[in-house]
């Protein structure tokens, strides 16, 4: 009988991940663990993406800080008299940011340790069914995971594009803290977003074309105990909302619509448009790797997270799930493996 080699007898697979939230570090971290060499294109936020930087986690750091200011001013017990300055909003997204470049240079640091990881700080775009390419350079990995994230916008609404609107990300990049905030429908983030504007000051309006807060996919107990909290808390939920118009009215965003059928305007300092997003897929010229999109525009996958091209993936946002980090990297590591 012949003896084995014991050494290998071909290259690893060339692995490449465009995107690097969340899900595309997961897989591109799986991958090499799994003796892949790994190519990690990401280019807009820095590694971690949408989650590290706007979403889940800074939001609860900043709530953290909300309830601290929160319990000051309300003590939990009676016989206890505290007090709170007004928050300091600019120092808040100061710990915010440095807390998230802190774990975007985590990131960096682990990839750096790993040789068969290389991650290029350029968007990649197909150049056919089997190639990538990002600035100069053209790739040709042997399977490609797509896991680009998706970003906000704007909803079909008249004047929007004259009005100053935010997303939860510039919310964030505000140089002062608003005096008042719509907020047009919602998510997970956003009432956690909601919450800590409210605890430090902020009048904030939640507005919802939903009969309820968290809508009829969700238990109606925990939907109207959130509801209570937000009410006890101060910030306005405003139900069975439609907007059709806004405009910039003497420093403020003025939202026009019915509201359970009868006419109805919002006004606000800051107008933020919530949930409306959308697969950060632009540039990456999906129907060039033959990529099918659904039509609103998510890629189409099977059940193996494969498009219809045989050679690419998909997971996260812009497969239409996996909206929150974690469902995210379990999907994109499913589809490495």
């Amino acid at each position: 009988m012949a003896k084995a080699d014991a050494e290998p007898t071909s290259e690893p697979l060339h692995f490449a991940v465009v995107g690097g939230g969340v899900a595309g570090c997961a897989a591109a971290s799986w991958a090499a663990s799994h003796g892949a060499r790994v190519t990690l294109f990401n280019a807009g936020l820095p590694l971690g993406g949408t989650c590290i930087h706007a979403g889940a986690f800074p939001t609860r750091l900043l709530m953290t800080a909300a309830t601290d200011h929160f319990h000051a001013q309300h003590p939990r017990f009676s016989g206890l008299h505290t007090a709170a300055a007004d928050a300091d909003w600019e120092q808040l997204q100061k710990v915010r940011m440095r807390s998230s470049e802190d774990f975007s240079h985590l990131y960096q640091r682990l990839f750096a340790e790993r040789p068969n990881i290389e991650v290029v700080d350029r968007a990649a775009t197909f150049v056919d069914g089997d190639s990538l390419r990002a600035g100069e350079r053209l790739f040709y990995p042997d399977r490609i995971l797509l896991t680009p994230g998706s970003h906000s916008q704007w909803p079909d609404i008249d004047g929007i594009d004259d009005v100053t609107a935010h997303s939860l990300q510039t919310l964030n990049e505000l140089g002062r803290q608003p005096k008042s905030v719509l907020l047009l429908e919602t998510s997970d983030v956003a009432i956690a977003y909601a919450q800590f504007l409210a605890r430090i000051g902020t009048d904030v309006t939640i507005l919802t074309e939903r009969s309820r807060l968290l809508g009829e996919a969700h238990c109606l107990d925990i939907d109207s105990e959130l509801t209570r909290i937000l009410g006890d808390e101060g910030v306005d939920l405003v139900t069975d909302i439609a907007v059709t118009h806004a405009e910039q009215l003497h420093g403020q965003v003025r939202l026009l619509g019915t509201q359970a059928g009868h006419p109805a305007h919002w006004d606000a300092e800051c107008f933020v448009v919530v949930d409306h997003r959308r697969p950060r897929i632009e540039g990456l010229k999906p129907h060039l790797g033959n990529v099918e999109l659904s039509d609103e525009g998510f890629i189409v996958i099977d059940e193996s997270m494969q498009t219809t091209n045989e050679r690419v993936f998909a997971a996260g946002d812009a497969i239409g799930r996996g909206r929150h980090a974690y469902a995210a990297a379990y999907d994109a590591i499913l589809a490495a493996r």
